[in-house]
């Protein structure tokens, strides 16, 4: 009747993506054995004589399926393989800036002989920020972007949470040139007299407290009337960001 055979490849799925095992491909059509091969990228994608095609390669991968002199092609683009990173967050001492230090792990989700460079210069990297500067526990850092190479993103899409938590933790406070004893023997004259001198005293973060127990402490300069000798403790009440001295 002058008609001709035609293959035909069917049971094309609606989309591949890297990493996908497809076993739905036919050869319809045609007579004799069907050979199967594949054109990708590199030889990472194969098939086998079954139709079996494993998607190893990003970018645009055909398949043709002969039979004698028949023949059927079929050409596709692969979708990068959704995964998500986890990221996490350095906690660190109070500097009074909201800079994080954040860390990426991908590991999960990969196609099996795959793994990603991730924390370097040429690698998958994220970048954020404290949401304030200020000490508190589990406080809220913004990941303000996931740098991905293109090699990966043809591979793999990548998705990371919005937030993570880190803390930030009290600094000790900083004192230079610890108070001293007035200079020279204070004299008894029935009024309150000042006991220490803190005019080269320089405190950072925090506020100077005395005690004349040892016990109980006072922003205010220790002062004594009666004659004899006093001992006199002192210490840094450090502020919201910062913690007391020892």
């Amino acid at each position: 009747d002058g008609s001709q055979s035609i293959l035909t490849i069917t049971g094309k799925p609606d989309r591949v993506r890297y990493g996908d095992t497809i076993t739905t491909l036919r050869a319809e059509g045609g007579s004799g054995a069907v050979a199967w091969s594949v054109k990708a990228d590199t030889g990472a994608t194969t098939i086998d004589q079954t139709g079996r095609l494993v998607v190893k390669d990003a970018g645009t991968i055909t398949v043709t399926a002969t039979s004698g002199s028949l023949s059927d092609s079929w050409t596709f683009a692969v979708e990068p393989k959704p995964v998500t990173a986890v990221v996490t967050a350095a906690s660190k001492p109070y500097d009074g800036n909201n800079t994080a230090t954040l860390t990426v792990t991908i590991s999960n989700g990969l196609v099996p002989g795959d793994s990603i460079t991730t924390n370097t210069e040429d690698g998958v990297k994220a970048e954020g920020h404290f949401a304030d500067v200020n000490v508190g526990e589990n406080k809220t850092v913004v990941i303000d972007s996931l740098t991905v190479p293109a090699e990966v993103s043809a591979k793999y899409d990548i998705s990371w949470p919005a937030t993570i938590t880190a803390s930030i933790t009290p600094k000790p406070v900083s004192v230079t040139d610890a108070p001293e004893a007035v200079t020279g023997p204070l004299t008894y004259n029935g009024s309150p007299q000042k006991l220490v001198n803190i005019a080269d005293v320089t405190v950072t973060g925090g506020k100077l407290a005395y005690s004349l127990d040892g016990n109980n402490y006072s922003y205010n300069i220790p002062e004594g009337t009666d004659a004899g000798t006093y001992e006199v403790w002192y210490k840094v009440i450090g502020d919201e960001n910062h913690k007391d001295s020892d």
